[in-house]
Parts: structure tokens; C-alpha cells; sequence
């Protein structure tokens, strides 16, 4: 009699995928304005990421990135009305860290006024 094996690839290959969120707001920063949203540690593989955002002023654009490419996972995005932007920078493909690292929004264009929140799909691997 064959058997279903229904052990969690969390437990067979050691890690967890998990859906973290972090609100940030803003008050009237102008470009340039970079807001750390999530401290992403070594070994840690976004794989997908999105930013909701509230009307935030005429002209305000959004990034999100890292230290490396501020808009690796969104694309400078026009924020002047509520929305929800999905990845679509050159880490389309999800980025794994070699090294810790701070997922970052920032500031581009008018005077940004408002909340935000990033959501982030993050695989941990661990020991």
C-alpha cells in the first residue's frame, strides 16, 4: 500500500516562506527621503514585494530597494493616488542576501505625505 509523505518542505528542506509587513508614514518629505522598512538578513530570499500607498501628494514618486539598487524591486511609481504596486524592478526574479541588508522606500519628485505599507515574501533557510 503506497503512503502520502505530508511533511512540510519547511521541515524536509530546511525553511520557511513568510509574508512580513511594515507601515511607514510620511510628512512632507521631499526627494531623496529614504524610510527602512525591513532589515533583511543573510541567507534571507525576497521573493516577491509590493508597496500600498494612500494619495500622497502631487508629484510624490515611490522606490523600494536596498543598498545596492533603490528601486531593485519597485520602480519609481507616482504616488499622487492610493494604490498598490507590485515588483517590477531587476530583482523580478527575487534576490537572495549575501549579507544583511535594510529594504528601503524612497522619495522621488513632490513632497510626500501619508502611510505606506511594503509587504514582503521572504524565504528563510536555516540551519
Amino acid at each position: 500500500m503506497a503512503t502520502q509523505d505530508n511533511t512540510t518542505n519547511a521541515v524536509k528542506d530546511g525553511y520557511v516562506v513568510e509574508n512580513v509587513s511594515s507601515t511607514f508614514t510620511f510628512a512632507g518629505e521631499g526627494a531623496g527621503e529614504v524610510a527602512q522598512m525591513y532589515t533583511v538578513k543573510k541567507g534571507e530570499k525576497i521573493l516577491d514585494a509590493s508597496i500600498y500607498t494612500v494619495a500622497l501628494g502631487s508629484g510624490a514618486q515611490l522606490e523600494l530597494g536596498d543598498g545596492t539598487d533603490p528601486n531593485g524591486y519597485v520602480t519609481a511609481t507616482t504616488a499622487n493616488t492610493a494604490g498598490l504596486f507590485r515588483m517590477n524592478g531587476v530583482y523580478g526574479a527575487g534576490k537572495e542576501y549575501a549579507a544583511d541588508d535594510t529594504v528601503d522606500i524612497t522619495t522621488s519628485g513632490g513632497a510626500a505625505t501619508g502611510a505606506v505599507t511594503v509587504n514582503l515574501l521572504i524565504k528563510r533557510t536555516f540551519d
